[in-house]
């Protein structure tokens, strides 16, 4: 039998967005891991309430920051071209938002709200995953039916002579 993969534009246009949500999803799994280790407080806990401690505080703040700028850049491009292919698909995209800007707690209640705060991205950021894993599964889905469409196509041709 052929390899069906080359012979239809739809299948490589399927093709090409499989590769750039496996890519997005390296990329939100590695933003996971920098939130979930910039997001540990044991440190700057014991640092407490002074200049060094909210410098520490203000960078991880940053740091989670960047890792969802570099998350959202890539699937808002994915999210483009999922809207071109089918808006349906586009749709389970779900982006995650930035930590609001960093104002320096001076009390245990606004330490404990940053705190939660920088623990709900990281969980924003693994729904993402979970989202992202499953339009990988739809698309592989639409793969395989459009590969069937054209195997069925084949054997009438063949029956046809």
């Amino acid at each position: 039998m052929k390899d069906y993969n080359y012979e239809n534009a739809r299948i490589k246009e399927i093709n090409k967005l499989l590769d750039e949500a496996r890519e997005a999803l390296g990329v939100l799994q590695r933003a996971s891991k920098r939130v979930g280790k910039t997001s540990d407080y044991s440190v700057t806990g014991l640092i407490g309430r002074n200049i060094l401690g909210d410098f520490l505080r203000a960078n991880k703040n940053n740091t989670i920051n960047k890792s969802i700028d570099r998350t959202q850049d890539v699937l808002l491009k994915l999210h483009a071209n999922l809207l071109t292919f089918d808006p349906k698909l586009a749709g389970i995209l779900d982006l995650p938002y930035k930590l609001s800007q960093f104002s320096s707690p001076r009390n245990a209640l606004s330490d404990m709200k940053l705190r939660i705060n920088m623990r709900k991205k990281q969980l924003e950021i693994q729904n993402a995953e979970r989202r992202l894993i499953t339009l990988i599964k739809k698309l592989s889905k639409e793969k395989s039916k459009e590969i069937n469409k054209i195997k069925h196509s084949i054997e009438l041709k063949s029956f046809e002579k």
